[in-house]
Order: C-alpha cells, then sequence, then structure tokens
C-alpha cells in the first residue's frame, strides 16, 4: 500500500518546483541560500513566507469570463507582470484563457531548444503578443485573431452549417447511449417486483409456505440476535453491519412471513386479498408492526434503557421507515402506475405526457440559466422552484412510462391474442374493482420464463453498454471539451494546418499533456510557469 505523504512533504516539494520555475523565468534571479538545520528545520509553511509567493486566479463564468481574463492578462502584459506569478489557479471559464496562456508558455518553452536565455524571453514575448507596442497592430497577433475568429466556439459558421449538424449529431448519440443504460438498468428494476410476485405465486401453487415460512423465521432470529448484540455493546455499531445484519434479515423474514396463507387471515393483512397488494405492501406493514412492538417494549423498559439505547432504537425506527417508504413507491411504481394510466383517460393521459415534456425542458432550461443560485435566495423564486422540482417530476414520469410499456411488452409475449392495452380494459368494463382484478390478473399470470428472459435480457444489455461505453468520451460534455481544445489550445498550434483533418477541422495536436506542464524534466529544461 502507498504511503500517504505529510502536507508539510508536499509543499516542501512544490516550493522546490516554485525555484525551478523562478530561475527559469525571472532575470538575474538569484536563490536563496537555505540553511540546513536537521535538528531544528526550518517550516515549510514559514518558507512559503519568506518567498513572498504570487498567484493569479481567473473565476468561472463560461466564455464571457474567459473574454474578460483575457482583458486583465493584457494589462498585466502591459505592466510587465506576467513573469511575477509563481501560482495559475482557473475555474470554468477562467480555464479556458488559463490553458491558453499555459499553451503559449509551452508550445514557446519547446522552440527555444532548452537554450535558457530564450526560455527567458519566452514571458517577453507573450507579453508582446498581448500588448504589443503598437496598439493598432494588436487584431493581427495570431492567438488573440484565433480566438476572435472562435468566439463562437461551439459552431464557428453561423446558421444550418456542418459545425451544427456535428454538435447537434454528437448531443443525439451521447443521449442515446446513456439512455441505453438507464433504461435497461431501470428496466430490470422494474421488473424485479413482477418476479417476485410470480415467486409468491409458485410458493402458494407447490406448498412451499412453510419452507420459506422456516426462512423468515430464521431471518428474524439473526435480525433479533443483531439488535440485542449492538444494545449490549452500544459503542461499536457498525452500519454496514447495522444494514446486512438487521435491515436485511428483517426485510427477508418480512417477505418470507407473507408469503403464508394464514397470515392474510388476520387483521389488518386481511385487505390483502391478492400476491399484488401482498408484494407491495405486506412487507412495510409487517415492518411497521414490528416498530410499534419496539415502540411499545422501549416505553416499558422506561428507565432501564438509556439514552443512548433509545437513540439507538430511534434511528433503527427511522431507517426501517425510510426503506418502507421507498419499498411502497417503487413497487406501487412498477405494479400499479399501469392501471392508473389506463384508468386516467386518453386526454388526462395526452395533458400529462405534455405536461411531463415540458416541465422537464423547463427545468433543463431553468438549470443552465444564470439566474438560479440553488441557494434558495434568489429573487426569481419561479424558477428556483422549477429547477428543483422539475428532475422528480422526470424520474417519476419515467418510471411510469417504463413501466408501462414493461407491462405491455410482458403481457403481449405471455398472449399476442390477449387484451392487453390498459384502455381496452378500462373502457371494456365500468366497475373499478373488475378493472383492478382484471389488471392484477395479468400481472400475476405473466409466464414465469419471459419475465427472466426480459430482465436477464435488460440487465445484460445495461452491464455491456456501461462496460463498453466510457462515461467521458461519451458524456453531453464531450462536445464542449473538443471545440474548446480546438478554440484555446489550438490557438498556439503553429503547426496546426499540416496535422488538421479537412473534414473536421479538428487536430489531435492542439491538446497538450498535463505532465507536459512541470517546471523541468530529465528530457529538457521545462516549463517555467506560472506553475
Amino acid at each position: 500500500m502507498t504511503k500517504l505523504l505529510e502536507f508539510a512533504q508536499v509543499l516542501e516539494d512544490e516550493l522546490k518546483e516554485v525555484e525551478k520555475s523562478r530561475e527559469l523565468r525571472l532575470e538575474n534571479y538569484e536563490k536563496p541560500k537555505e540553511e540546513i538545520n536537521p535538528i531544528n528545520p526550518i517550516d515549510p509553511l514559514e518558507q512559503a513566507h519568506n518567498k513572498r509567493l504570487m498567484g493569479i486566479t481567473f473565476s468561472g463564468g463560461g466564455i464571457r469570463s474567459a473574454t474578460f481574463n483575457l482583458g486583465v492578462l493584457q494589462a498585466l502584459a502591459e505592466l510587465g507582470l506576467l513573469k511575477q506569478f509563481d501560482y495559475l489557479s482557473t475555474v470554468s471559464g477562467g480555464g479556458y484563457i488559463g490553458s491558453w496562456l499555459t499553451a503559449q508558455i509551452h508550445r514557446l518553452t519547446s522552440e527555444s531548444k532548452s537554450n535558457p536565455q530564450e526560455i527567458k524571453e519566452v514571458i517577453k514575448k507573450i507579453e508582446n503578443n498581448l500588448s504589443p507596442p503598437d496598439n493598432s497592430n494588436s487584431k493581427n497577433t495570431p492567438a488573440i485573431s484565433w480566438l476572435r475568429s472562435y468566439s463562437n466556439y461551439l459552431t464557428p459558421r453561423l446558421g444550418i452549417s456542418a459545425d451544427l449538424g456535428a454538435f447537434v449529431a454528437i448531443y443525439i448519440r451521447n443521449l442515446i447511449l446513456n439512455l441505453i443504460i438507464i433504461v435497461s438498468a431501470l428496466s430490470a428494476m422494474l421488473l424485479v417486483p413482477r418476479i417476485l410476485v410470480l415467486v409468491t405465486k409458485e410458493i402458494q401453487c407447490n406448498s412451499w409456505d412453510v419452507w420459506v415460512l422456516s426462512i423468515g423465521v430464521s431471518a428474524f432470529i439473526v435480525s433479533f440476535s443483531a439488535i440485542v448484540f449492538n444494545l449490549w455493546n452500544i459503542t461499536r455499531s457498525e452500519p454496514k453491519w447495522i444494514n446486512r445484519l438487521i435491515i436485511l434479515p428483517l426485510f427477508i423474514g418480512s417477505w418470507s412471513i407473507c408469503q403464508s396463507k394464514w397470515i392474510f387471515s388476520i387483521y389488518p393483512f386481511s385487505y390483502l386479498d391478492h400476491i399484488v397488494d401482498r408484494n407491495t405492501f405486506g412487507v412495510p406493514l409487517t415492518l411497521i408492526l414490528i416498530s410499534l412492538i419496539a415502540i411499545i417494549v422501549s416505553g416499558l423498559l422506561g428507565k432501564h434503557l438509556s439514552d443512548a439505547h433509545r437513540e439507538w432504537l430511534a434511528r433503527l425506527n427511522g431507517l426501517l421507515a425510510i426503506v418502507n417508504l421507498v419499498w411502497v413507491l417503487f413497487f406501487a411504481m412498477a405494479l400499479y402506475s399501469p392501471i392508473v394510466i389506463g384508468f386516467l383517460g386518453c386526454w388526462v393521459q395526452a395533458t400529462l405526457g405534455v405536461g411531463w415534456v415540458v416541465s422537464t425542458i423547463s427545468g433543463l432550461l431553468a438549470g443552465k440559466s444564470d439566474k438560479t443560485t440553488g441557494k434558495g435566495d434568489s429573487k426569481n423564486w419561479g424558477l428556483e422552484l422549477i429547477a428543483k422540482v422539475a428532475p422528480y417530476v422526470f424520474i417519476v414520469g419515467l418510471l411510469a412510462v417504463l413501466s408501462l410499456g414493461i407491462h405491455l411488452l410482458v403481457v403481449w409475449w405471455s398472449d399476442p391474442n390477449k387484451s392487453f392495452f390498459i384502455n381496452e380494459i378500462c373502457n371494456n368494463f365500468s366497475s373499478f374493482s373488475i378493472i383492478r382484478n382484471t389488471y392484477l390478473e395479468q400481472v400475476s399470470g405473466t409466464l414465469h420464463v419471459s419475465l427472466l428472459v426480459f430482465w436477464g435480457g435488460f440487465l445484460a444489455i445495461a452491464v455491456i453498454f456501461s462496460v463498453a461505453i466510457n462515461i467521458n468520451e461519451f458524456s453531453i460534455h464531450l462536445p464542449y471539451r473538443n471545440r474548446l481544445v480546438r478554440a484555446y489550445l489550438g490557438a498556439s498550434n503553429k503547426n496546426r494546418e499540416s496535422n488538421t483533418n479537412k473534414f473536421t477541422g479538428f487536430n489531435i495536436k492542439d491538446d497538450i499533456e498535463l505532465s507536459e506542464i512541470i517546471p523541468a524534466n530529465s528530457e529538457s529544461i521545462g516549463y517555467p510557469g506560472p506553475y
């Protein structure tokens, strides 16, 4: 295992790199003599203070920030101060112009052929380029002229052009590939409740409920034993073992108990008259009863329980409540959303569908707007609300649509002649109870093999595409990255014409590896800074 470095050691090494950088870029620089005292060495923080380090920071704000920071650079160049900086810190739009400056320094340094005197002239050349003696000729500076020609860096040619078409094509391609992973993974998850329903049906048809009940009792014993152990050893509760030995066994035990026929003759389980209802509400109901028993027991024990024990039990009940809520919402979304959508009618379905699309687009636009801060103190509270609510609306709508699509697919696969469209079921029957029972029979009557095939297929697609697709290469941000490299790093690439792909307009030599931006290495004197 690699040993972690102390901050003092990292800072000391960094200060050595700063010294190398100063020797390369500053005229008549004399390296300060350091007194080596192994018994009482100088604190690196004190060394940093004594060196009077200087840094420049370019803030973010996109292309506008980059343009503003270019003006700052030109002012510093006019004053001859660029060479004085030891550090360059950038973020977002500041990074655009910071990388533009760094690329120029690096490439001009590479042309110096390791001649120290020529390297010292690099910053002077850049200062002259940024602020030439005759300001009227500044427009002819190649690097600045390049920025002007790529001020619209995403699509340099305005209107309907190949640049615009390529950007849209990349966006759609990456969106589709990412949606394949997301949709297939969510579809596999939404099939799990249906598989559990069919497992329940098999248990009842084959009279396996006694065996399943024994599994549930064993799981409860494991969970209750872990609870007793944690209460006895209250100072050493590990969250991961709480999840593994208490939460998970409680859910396994509750689900197993709900497979027994006799349990549904007891109030309030008697209201869960269908196996779909039992899987959706039976487990949370069982856990609620267990939590109520725990509350009553803790009350009866009274002063015999310390504050630490009561806090522990309260946290466990709170965690169970959260997991219960997630269970009910997810199972309801997977098993009941198709019948709810069908029961709403065509006009309501169309209205909700349009509203879902509009809210999603509105959320995207509100999130990108500079009028939303995400801190809750914005005057545009309407946009803030849209930006916060829209993601949840999108997720609920997506899960509902996928659940409906899965239902239609598996029911049609089981029996192509069956009336599997939800609207047809709702139109053929007037009573909600008849509609509900017809739908639930469709859910529980699906062929076992088809469900497993679809579940395995969706899972395989999600895994294969997740492994094959590098999220960094197929993210929505990739087209921005390539075009920023062309606009800002390509400005200092003098050999660009000879290596540029004439069809795409991109050049792989525009980009620079970060490992090249170091003050010194074995091959050359190095990069003069800012470090």
